[in-house]
């Protein structure tokens, strides 16, 4: 009876450590998962020519920074500047030129302190892959008959802007004016060329490198049109200052200006 009595005791006890193990383990675990989960919630409100990269330098970032979780909003950067002035959410603003920046400085809807520069990028002429016409230059572009030249619309895409910028400095835009064809962003110039619907096109470098079914036939010389320059800033009415901050100084770290230059990119002069 007495042994019975001890193996009772003993079942008990076990019974009761494995529990204690149990539940010490599920709060562990459950601690465990609320540190991981992130704090800070952030916007970043760039220009649609940056939606290759950014995500690639966004996960580095929250690999690091596992607190933050970072939110992406890509289109032209006067849409993304225009959805700004009418108060979207936004921490961070990236236009691809200084035009849309400046204009939100001066509305004093970008903190000014935090306003740089980041990156700088190349115009290119671009022709479908498979493409016959004898385009080798900018200058060959009036010689040619019944074509379509898409670029973006330079009101609101920087790529255009820069694009008629060039075709002017090098006296040919006025010939050529009838043949262009005007598209919303720089991506959409690139679909274009790409199923053929223009026969040639206006991108950046960075753009003309994320497929084959285009080549580059020319680059502008940096003299003939505005510095392609892609700033940054902290949006004023952001809640989160110090991490948007943060998240800038780290675009500008060696680590993310590598994943940059993997993509064409290189660090902006300031």
């Amino acid at each position: 009876m007495k042994t019975i009595h001890t193996r009772k005791i003993y079942s008990i006890c076990l019974f009761l450590v494995t529990v204690l193990i149990t539940f010490s383990g599920c709060q562990t675990t459950s601690s465990e998962t609320t540190q991981k989960e992130p704090t800070i919630t952030m916007t970043i409100s760039a220009a649609k020519s940056l939606s290759e990269c950014l995500p690639s330098v966004v996960d580095a970032y929250q690999a690091a920074n596992p607190d933050t979780a970072i939110s992406m909003n890509f289109g032209s950067s006067g849409s993304m500047r225009q959805q700004i002035e009418q108060g979207a959410d936004a921490d961070i603003y990236m236009p691809a030129g200084v035009k849309d920046m400046n204009l939100l400085n001066d509305e004093s809807l970008v903190l000014a302190e935090t306003v740089s520069n980041l990156l700088a990028n190349q115009i290119v002429l671009v022709v479908p892959a498979s493409a016959t016409l004898p385009i080798e230059t900018f200058e060959d572009l009036p010689s040619l008959d019944d074509i379509k030249i898409a670029v973006g619309e330079p009101e609101s895409v920087p790529a255009g802007k820069y694009g008629v910028e060039t075709l002017k400095s090098v006296g040919i835009f006025d010939a050529i004016e009838p043949d262009i064809v005007y598209a919303k962003d720089v991506r959409e110039v690139l679909t274009w060329v790409q199923t053929g619907n223009a026969d040639a096109g206006i991108v950046y470098l960075t753009e003309a490198k994320l497929t084959e079914d285009v080549k580059v036939v020319a680059t502008a010389e940096a003299d003939t049109h505005t510095p392609i320059t892609y700033p940054v800033a902290v949006v004023s009415s952001s809640k989160n200052v110090d991490a948007a901050n943060q998240f800038i100084s780290y675009l500008k770290s060696d680590e993310a200006m590598q994943i940059f230059e993997q993509y064409g990119y290189t660090a902006a002069k300031e």
